[in-house]
């Protein structure tokens, strides 16, 4: 942290100002049911198995389940 403290600081301040006070969600939209179970292990305070799941996810969306890594490129796109 002290190597990097206008990083961080900025990290913090975009953070805070993106997201709408009392309101997690920056749209009304119902989630999506791919995300839902993502959704309900944040809401629940369970970051372990949402870290699991995210990257379950990722590899879903990149088509890579198959081979359970992803390469530069699918993290780029």
């Amino acid at each position: 942290m002290e190597k990097f403290p206008n990083l961080i600081s900025n990290i913090q301040d975009n953070t805070q100002a993106n997201t709408p006070p009392n309101n997690p969600s920056p749209t009304n939209e119902p989630t999506p049911v791919i995300f839902q179970k993502l959704e309900a292990l944040l809401k629940a305070g369970k970051w372990r198995d949402a870290d699991l799941e995210t990257w379950e996810l990722m590899k879903k969306l990149t088509k890579r389940e198959q081979e359970g890594w992803l390469r530069l490129e699918d993290v780029k796109n």
